[in-house]
């Protein structure tokens, strides 16, 4: 697993409700994901800027 997921884990600890137990589905699926977080966090601030 990335160094930078491990790194957005530790970040996604400081939102209230992140349990251990969907810590580790973050974990599972992260391989998943991974490849288009850069798309999706592009479109997010694309979408809150118009």
């Amino acid at each position: 697993m990335s160094q930078n997921f491990n790194e957005l884990i530790t970040y996604s600890k400081a939102f209230p409700g992140l349990t251990p137990e969907l810590e580790a589905c973050l974990k599972d699926i992260a391989p998943s994901i991974m490849p288009h977080t850069k798309r999706v966090t592009d479109s997010f601030y694309e979408q809150s800027t118009t």
